[in-house]
C-alpha cells in the first residue's frame, strides 16, 4: 500500500484553467485502499487579491484518489504538528510550516 491509515498528508489539486482557485488540504489518513484515501484535516485556499493561502476553520473529511494526475500527495513527517500548518512566503520560495521544524518546500505550486 502507498498510503497508510495514521499518515499525514498534504494534497494539492493541480489547477486545470488559470482562473481555478489553487486548493490544497492537509490532515490525517483515516482508512486508504489501492485506490483512494480518505483523510480529515483542513482545506486551505489561495486568494490572488492577499497572494496568502487561507486556512478553513472546519475540519473536513475528504476522499482522494490515488490515480487522479490532477493531485500531488505529499507524505508529511509522522511529528508535523497539524493544528500548526501554516504557508510562509520567503525569498520568493512557498513553504509549509507547522511552527516546529516541518519546512516543506511547496515553490512549484506558486503561479507566476
Amino acid at each position: 500500500m502507498t498510503v497508510r491509515e495514521g499518515e499525514k498528508v498534504h494534497i494539492a489539486s493541480r489547477p486545470t484553467f488559470a482562473s481555478d482557485v489553487q486548493r490544497h488540504f492537509a490532515g490525517i489518513v483515516e482508512a486508504a485502499d489501492g485506490t483512494t484515501v480518505r483523510a480529515s484535516g483542513h482545506l486551505y485556499i489561495y486568494h490572488e487579491e492577499t497572494g496568502k493561502f487561507e486556512k478553513r476553520p472546519k475540519v473536513r473529511t475528504r476522499i482522494f484518489s490515488l490515480v487522479d494526475a490532477r493531485l500531488v500527495i505529499n507524505i508529511l513527517p509522522e511529528d508535523t504538528d497539524m493544528q500548526g500548518i501554516r504557508y510562509v512566503l520567503k525569498d520568493k520560495r512557498l513553504l509549509l510550516k507547522d511552527g516546529r521544524k516541518l519546512e516543506y518546500d511547496l515553490t512549484e505550486y506558486l503561479r507566476d
